[in-house]
């Protein structure tokens, strides 16, 4: 099932939905995809300081007040914490509208109870030059930048994606 009808059709405001993904691969993107989409207010704090922790916290407090999305990145960073936003999540009223996403690396530390509660995607980039090509040109480039005069535009759009595939 596509991802973003999953969201609308499948979620609710007191579990949240967790993303997971291989190593190096971020798929806080489709979050931000969905929520331009559906035209939804959301706020996004990446995990890994005590800043970020108190803005999560922020963001969740209000979100969950006003029915507006959280995407907290990289929770596998602070598999400690996680146990406090769980019980937080128990705690909450949320208002109907209310989204959190989580996205994370597999990670054994997480708490298997928070992977239980939530609604869990798995995402992993396709394998190849040939996946990964298709994959930036589909996801990050667009024909209205690459066929911009010059036309070595297109050139060097397609280089830097052969590059990135390489490497």
């Amino acid at each position: 099932m596509e991802f973003g009808k999953s969201v609308e059709t499948d979620s609710d405001a007191k579990n949240p939905l967790l993303l997971i993904s291989a190593v190096g691969y971020d798929a806080s993107f489709k979050v931000d995809e969905v929520a331009k989409k559906l035209n939804k207010k959301l706020f996004s704090v990446a995990i890994g300081s005590a800043e970020g922790f108190e803005q999560a916290e922020s963001a969740i407090n209000s979100a969950s007040k006003i029915g507006s999305w959280v995407l907290l990145k990289n929770v596998h960073l602070a598999p400690a914490w996680l146990y406090e936003i769980e019980k937080k999540l128990h705690q909450l009223n949320p208002h109907k509208n209310f989204r959190i996403f989580m996205t994370m690396e597999f990670n054994p530390k997480v708490p298997t109870t928070l992977i239980w509660q939530s609604k869990t995607f798995v995402f992993e980039p396709p394998s190849g030059i040939k996946a990964s090509l298709l994959r930036t040109f589909t996801n990050v480039l667009n024909p209205a930048r690459s066929e911009k005069a010059p036309v070595e535009r297109c050139w060097i759009h397609f280089l830097l994606s052969w590059f990135h595939a390489v490497i």
